[in-house]
């Protein structure tokens, strides 16, 4: 302001009276302390005093680097020393435990001139928090005038960052102890695949669901608006290369190449049914409206874009390739080389994953995948498939909803050329293989094995082939028995598909003309023949939506090779012991007896300690004894010295009557009377204990009270090198399986110490730099919102559960279907909004949706109304909104456009109605006009009559 910037340019340099003197050593040993370790040059206070959030300093320039200070309008030494005199203020406020702060904003700079090689330096907090602090900077020269003025200074915490705990060191360095699944190589039970019907049914729900909030209606529209799009931009294109209304042409009139006349007779025919066109016995004649609709391919563009705003790369895509369109035909340029040059490949990465034709096919697939999933056994994960992967769509929204570490994911195209990009989007998934996989060839070239896929998935590949049964026959022999072919693709050929994917080679490789006479698309009776040929044994399909010829636009389909009949889990293969004399200390269950048989059938020794009330011995090999009495112990060390034990199972941990402490004074008393008489014996030992560790997604361990024993075992590791421990911990609910799980795990010689059995799955315990990370599968019911862990920092950025308030009078509840994010928002995410504000931490002001609920007192809406509006949270899965602040949704605006408008178009219609005032005729200069903002004044100043610059 002009009154700030006289006060400052008619000041004078004074140090504030009411501040101490700091040590300037001791100043940058605390900044080292928190990360910031700087070199000589960069240290450049003199003098510094701080007290009370505010601090003075004399920064100066070494001998070194003084003389350039001139070639500067602000040196940035000096600049970066008036930051530290800011952080020194900031200490006194803050206190030595403070994170480090990064600079993220300068509200105001203003400049009188350059301080030169001395300043004196005056800085004042005038806001702080944990997470952010902010204040002002005044620098002046050595004489005391006044140079600049940082006025707003803001810092915000850096996440990770820590105090030094070593000479150098800048960071507290994390770790933490993980479970990572290695392979199970057992023979599983078979399980009846999730039936085809029930697949489809899934598949089908989540479809009607996307279609739902995109609007039905809507998308048929636009369907039909593309062809209309693609007609016009076709007849500017033809008109281009010089068809007109006087001529009658044909291919060799307009130099089309060979190679592209299936595509030229196609887009003709196409424009014929659209009367842009007359079919004559010399080739085509161009009708009276050719002309209207060539001149008018500009405006048709504009029309459909601003009447389907979400179709956006449909709209270029088409506008891109018929702008080309005679280079193309006449095989100049290759239509793939169009559709990715310049943003291209971009529209086709949103085309293909968010896309309005795409996302609900997507969405289907992903539902039939996840619900595959989480049916399985515990432990168990799927083997996937993607074909003709791409840009990597289907794959980021399929991957999400998978129990990370479970599942294998092969991601497949024809060639590598896709898999940087996709690589990038999925960085995330380090589980996802890359591979080159050509459908028209058998997959074990490949390097692919027959029947190694429970699921092959894709999304717009298989017609792009020769022969559509040969492609098939490879996917079928890729599958196990009981496996499934998902894929949607393009049915019925449209003007809009052929203008954009027709024109390419790829579209016309065709072979099988008895399947496909005329052109690559099939109808979803034409495909479910060819899987019944190609070996498929069920086949189902999902309808799409009904495109300007009458047939559905794009398909999904579903097929199931003939599975085998089920069988149960080979059990383990009894075969002869390296080992051959065992201990067991067996607990009173079922588990204890088939381990003692199975040792025994197995022809080992197999001697059995179990929990008594006094030493007893059968002459033989049982024993009874008590966990807490060293003698006991002493005695069973002693009796089994003949044929010493090789290898001991300890599953007293599972014993109810062993307590925890009768438990570890078990082990400590064993370990001891193993070392009192064999001090140098090697021996195998593994303790069992029973949901003793939390693994994968799994909440806090049920059995704490087991947890001891391991921590017992892991210092026994570490003081006796000659007895090799193991934990094995086996699920929480006992099974029938547990026996051959456990026996199994015992037969092995691999190094792992810890181990985790947990249905079909195996995990071994590592430890990983970072801190943990933990997934949550929660409820589909169960209301979430977007929340921030800590403010500027977007990686904390989480949807979390919340408990829904109640709906009080006068307010509505509302399912949000979609919501605006608003630049306010983003402002908060990275704490440039003010922390003390009630809002800093909520997300989301406008939202559309469907109401659940409305309060006592509202009238105007009803549940089930589709409505707009504003509300509290409103980047949730419901929110609470008050009644004034929701309108119905007017005419066929979907969710996504009517959650744009609440906060733009009142903003802009209190500017102009209520402020300005503005009257028809009167002319106004929007800035910025591009924004949200700038675009509903744009409409409202249009509205209202008024001249728009």
């Amino acid at each position: 302001s002009e009154r700030t910037e006289s006060s400052f340019s008619s000041s004078k340099w004074k140090a504030n009276l009411k501040t101490q003197s700091v040590e300037v050593d001791g100043f940058y040993r605390h900044m080292s302390d928190l990360g910031l370790r700087y070199g000589d040059e960069f240290r450049p206070i003199r003098e510094l005093a701080a007290g009370s959030g505010k601090s003075t300093g004399r920064v100066t320039l070494s001998d070194a680097i003084a003389p350039r200070a001139d070639e500067y309008a602000l040196h940035p030494v000096i600049f970066d020393g008036a930051l530290q005199v800011f952080s020194a203020g900031a200490a006194t406020v803050e206190g030595r435990q403070a994170r480090m702060k990064l600079p993220v904003r300068f509200g105001r700079i203003l400049y009188l001139g350059s301080p030169g090689a001395a300043t004196r330096v005056r800085a004042k907090v005038q806001e702080f928090a944990d997470d952010f602090i902010e204040g002002d900077i005044a620098i002046y020269d050595n004489s005391g005038k006044p140079c600049v003025l940082v006025d707003g200074f803001r810092a915000i915490s850096l996440a990770g960052a820590g105090r030094a705990t070593t000479p150098g060191g800048t960071r507290d360095v994390t770790y933490h102890v993980a479970w990572e699944r290695t392979p199970n190589d057992f023979a599983k039970a078979a399980i009846p695949p999730l039936p085809l019907e029930q697949l489809q049914a899934i598949a089908q729900e989540a479809i009607d669901r996307v279609i739902e909030t995109r609007g039905h209606s809507e998308l048929e529209q636009a369907l039909y608006a593309m062809d209309d799009l693609a007609a016009a931009q076709l007849a500017r294109g033809l008109r281009d290369m010089g068809a007109s209304p006087k001529t009658t042409f044909d291919a060799d009139s307009l130099r089309v190449a060979a190679p592209m006349r299936p595509a030229f007779e196609r887009l003709a025919a196409g424009l014929v049914r659209h009367g842009l066109l007359r079919a004559t016995k010399k080739g085509w004649q161009p009708t009276a409206r050719f002309a209207k609709a060539a001149d008018s391919a500009g405006q048709t563009l504009r029309n459909y874009i601003e009447t389907h705003p979400g179709h956006l790369p449909e709209a270029l895509l088409c506008e891109g390739n018929c702008s080309e369109l005679g280079a193309i035909l006449q095989g100049e340029k290759d239509a793939v080389q169009v559709l990715f040059s310049g943003i291209g490949a971009e529209l086709l990465d949103h085309f293909y994953g968010d896309g309005l034709f795409t996302s609900h096919w997507i969405a289907g697939i992903a539902a039939a995948i996840s619900s595959a999933a989480r049916r399985l056994p515990k432990g168990r994960g799927l083997r996937i498939l993607e074909v003709g992967a791409g840009t990597g769509g289907l794959a980021s929204q399929v991957l999400p909803l998978l129990e990370r570490g479970l599942h294998s994911y092969i991601f497949s195209d024809v060639s590598a050329a896709f898999f940087s990009g996709a690589g990038q989007k999925l960085a995330s998934f380090p589980e996802v293989e890359f591979k080159i996989f050509d459908l028209e060839k058998p997959g074990t070239d490949q390097e692919l094995e027959a029947g190694s896929f429970d699921y092959i998935i894709g999304t717009n590949v298989i017609h792009a082939v020769r022969d559509v049964r040969d492609a098939l026959r490879n996917l079928h022999g890729l599958l196990a028995p009981g496996g499934s072919l998902l894929f949607m693709d393009t049915a019925t050929p449209q003007l809009w598909t052929e203008t954009v994917f027709g024109l390419t080679s790829g579209w016309w490789r065709l072979t099988d003309r008895d399947l496909r006479p005329e052109q690559p698309l099939l109808n979803r009776a034409q495909w479910e023949s060819a899987l019944r040929e190609s070996g498929f044994s069920e086949t189902a399909s999902l309808p799409g939506l009904i495109g300007p010829t009458g047939g559905e636009g794009q398909i999904g389909l579903l097929a199931r090779k003939a599975n085998e009949k089920t069988s149960s889990a080979a059990e383990p293969e009894t075969k002869k012991l390296e080992e051959k004399s065992w201990l067991i200390f067996a607990d009173n269950s079922e588990l204890s007896e088939a381990l003692v048989r199975q040792v025994r059938a197995s022809g080992a020794r197999c001697r059995v300690a179990w929990v008594g009330k006094s030493f007893e011995f059968d002459g033989q090999d049982a024993f009874n004894l008590r966990p807490g009495t060293f003698e006991d112990w002493q005695k069973l060390v002693e009796l089994c010295a003949e044929t010493a034990p090789e290898r001991v199972v300890y599953l007293w941990n599972l014993e109810e009557q062993v307590g925890e402490s009768d438990s570890l004074d078990a082990l400590l008393h064993f370990t001891n009377a193993l070392e009192a008489a064999r001090p140098a014996g090697k021996l195998r030992l593994d303790l069992v204990t029973r949901n003793a560790q939390s693994v994968g997604n799994e909440s806090a361990p049920s059995a704490v009270e087991q947890a001891p024993a391991i921590g017992l075992m892991r210092v026994i590791l570490n003081e006796y090198s000659n007895l090799a421990w193991r934990s094995i911990d086996l699920p929480a609910e006992a099974s029938a399986e547990d026996s051959a799980t456990l026996w199994r795990e015992l037969l092995r010689k691999d190094s792992e110490r810890e181990i985790a059995l947990r249905g079909d799955a195996r995990y071994v315990r590592r430890l990983d730099r970072g801190r943990p990370t933990r997934e949550q599968w929660l409820d589909a019911d169960l209301p979430l919102r977007l929340e921030s862990r800590e403010r500027g920092h977007l990686d904390t950025l989480r949807f979390a559960p919340f408990e829904l308030p109640k709906c009080e009078p006068g307010q509505v509840l509302i399912d949000v279907k979609a919501a605006g994010m608003n630049f306010r928002d983003v402002l908060k995410a990275l704490a440039l909004y003010p922390g003390d504000a009630s809002d800093a931490r909520i997300f989301g002001d406008e939202v559309g949706g469907v109401v659940r609920e409305v309060g006592a007192g509202v009238t105007h809406v009803a549940p089930g109304d589709r409505v707009f509006g504003l509300a509290v949270f409103g980047l949730s899965t419901q929110t609470i909104a008050r009644g004034g602040d929701v309108l119905r949704i007017p005419g066929n605006l979907t969710f996504e456009e009517a959650a744009t408008l609440p906060v733009v178009f009142m903003t802009s219609w209190h500017a102009l109605q209520n402020v300005a005032r503005l009257r028809r005729g009167e002319r106004i200069l929007v800035h910025a006009g591009a924004g949200g903002v700038g675009m509903a004044a744009i409409q409202i100043a249009q509205y209202l009559g008024a001249e728009v610059i």
